[in-house]
């Protein structure tokens, strides 16, 4: 008897086990065989983009390591010089 697709699928615990994929090819693949483990789906909010940007903003920031928080830094002057 065959398994069924869900419980063939590895469970994700933390944002942290999904890697960093090289195409759209390779990201599909790896979510046909995974999916959020259901801690992980509690622990997601709804996003109000509106009232929430800078806090989401900051948030991820704060978890980069510093020379990525200088990429950032360079993109949004980079950004602010082209509506100036």
């Amino acid at each position: 008897m065959a398994k069924s697709r869900e419980n063939q699928m590895s469970e994700i615990k933390n944002f942290s086990e999904v890697p960093v994929f090289n195409n759209e090819a390779e990201e599909a693949n790896f979510w046909d065989h995974h999916g959020l483990g259901n801690d992980l789906l509690a622990e997601l909010k709804p996003f109000n983009i509106e009232n929430n940007i800078e806090q989401y903003i900051l948030e991820n920031l704060r978890i980069l390591p510093l020379d990525k928080q200088q990429e950032v830094l360079d993109f949004t002057e980079f950004l602010r010089q082209k509506i100036v």
